[in-house]
């Protein structure tokens, strides 16, 4: 019954009941941020009678990914829809009871940060409902950064170089790490080992740190790069002659 209801809601969002968006509403986000998580608080002010909302976000999808969202209004939740760097929330409460008025938490979304690099999510379109079935539909456009607080110490020897700003973003992107005394070395000769590795983690492949290689030459692959080679290999990717 509860389905039906949020069904009826969103549906309603497309029929003529909808009503020019009041200016005095606004919205913000609040934004936490730790080392692991991210989490944005979805906030409407001076709102009139909030039964239930339709909420669009887009986000950095190569640095974030969604870990949770929670209602902040009592009611019913429908799964968000995850489409690309696109977030669908839906939400309303049940039963007879009047909406919410006033300054209005939301929704919380929770974001897992699985790659460097500042990242932004931004509030791209608000749609709410009034206990009458009414709707607004707002397209607030706000938005929040969250920093890049990875730490990463830039290489020794790339300034000034045409690829400095790509190597920099790869940097961030976790995709290398350089050489060991803090050096890129971007003239350099790229080996097989470093190139799979540079793959495997440009595509995010599960990667497994006690792995066994069946390849004739195993002793001559990096300690650090057979995780790698193995993650290539079982995606196929990569194979022994």
């Amino acid at each position: 019954m509860m389905y039906l209801v949020v069904l009826f809601l969103l549906v309603s969002a497309w029929l003529p009941s909808i009503v020019a968006a009041k200016e005095a509403v606004t919205f913000s986000m609040v934004l936490s941020d730790d080392e692991e998580d991210i989490q944005v608080i979805v906030k409407a002010q001076q709102a009139s009678d909030v039964y239930a909302y339709d909420m669009n976000v887009e986000y950095d999808a190569l640095r974030l990914k969604l870990k949770a969202v929670k209602s902040e209004m009592t009611g019913f939740t429908v799964e968000p829809i995850v489409k690309g760097n696109h977030i669908r929330i839906a939400h309303t409460k049940v039963g007879s009871s009047p909406g919410v008025t006033g300054d209005v938490r939301l929704a919380a979304l929770t974001f897992e940060r699985i790659r460097g690099g500042d990242a932004t999510i931004t509030l791209t379109e608000v749609q709410l409902v009034d206990s009458d079935i009414k709707t607004e539909v707002f397209e607030p456009n706000s938005q929040v950064t969250a920093a890049d607080h990875t730490g990463l110490i830039p290489f020794t020897d790339i300034a000034g170089h045409w690829a400095e700003t790509s190597i920099h973003e790869a940097m961030e992107l976790g995709l290398t790490t350089g050489y060991e005394d803090g050096t890129f070395r971007p003239q350099g000769s790229v080996t097989r080992a470093e190139f799979v590795t540079m793959l495997v983690r440009a595509l995010m492949l599960p990667v497994e740190t006690d792995v066994e290689l069946a390849f004739a030459d195993y002793d001559n692959i990096p300690e650090w790069a057979r995780p790698y080679v193995a993650a290539a290999t079982d995606a196929k990717i990569a194979r022994w002659l």
